[in-house]
């Protein structure tokens, strides 16, 4: 987490959770929310009736870092089965042994490997 984010993971206020009213009514930064805040932080014990707010910039950042991620993980998909589609094709030119029909097999999942990653790459496959 860099310095931004991590400055940003403060929280804004605390929520004080009102049971008889059926709602939410922030503390806006009382002392004793804050003390009983401090405390849950120090001793990681939950404080009946409060949570944390935190900032819309804070929760957008947390969002998009998400995004990033969900993206960086799509790629690594697709270059593995990029991958696995290369293997199949090395494997299925090898000439070392008399099997076509297995050469053939090879040549076709290597096609259906790459359709596949074509597929993730473009967002239409429907095995997701």
């Amino acid at each position: 987490m860099d310095n931004k984010l991590s400055e940003l993971s403060k929280p804004v206020d605390i929520c004080n959770w009102k049971m008889d009213s059926w709602r939410a009514a922030p503390c806006n930064g009382t002392e004793w929310a804050k003390g009983y805040f401090e405390g849950w932080n120090k001793y990681h014990q939950k404080v009946e009736g409060l949570a944390p707010l935190y900032s819309q910039e804070y929760v957008s950042a947390l969002l998009a870092e998400l995004e990033a991620k969900d993206k960086r993980i799509a790629e690594a998909e697709i270059n593995g089965v990029e991958k696995l589609a290369a293997a199949f094709k090395s494997w299925a030119s090898d000439c070392s042994h008399i099997d076509y029909d297995a050469q053939r097999h090879w040549a076709t999942a290597s096609q259906e490997a790459l359709s596949f990653a074509d597929d993730l790459r473009n967002g239409g496959s429907d095995d997701q």
